[in-house]
């Protein structure tokens, strides 16, 4: 079976069943680290990592990598 990745926080009353990415979790951390990005010349804001993280879904959406599916119970309209 697939996994599940949601791009967003874990919330309060999610199941174990989803992995959730968000700009505050560990990857957004490593998104805004200043060597991820030297040339961008400003660190980078929770939004932007969030931005950044929808932006690496749907690239990897167009190539085929992940598919939408399960949506959340918490927020329909963020399809894991």
């Amino acid at each position: 079976m697939p996994s599940i990745v949601i791009p967003r926080k874990r919330e309060h009353g999610d199941g174990r069943e989803a992995t959730y990415l968000s700009p505050f979790g560990g990857f957004g951390q490593y998104l805004r680290r200043s060597g991820t990005f030297p040339d961008y010349g400003a660190p980078l804001s929770t939004d932007e990592s969030g931005e950044i993280i929808r932006q690496i879904f749907a690239a990897l959406s167009v190539g085929g990598q992940v598919s939408a599916g399960a949506r959340s119970s918490k927020d329909d309209d963020v399809a894991g």
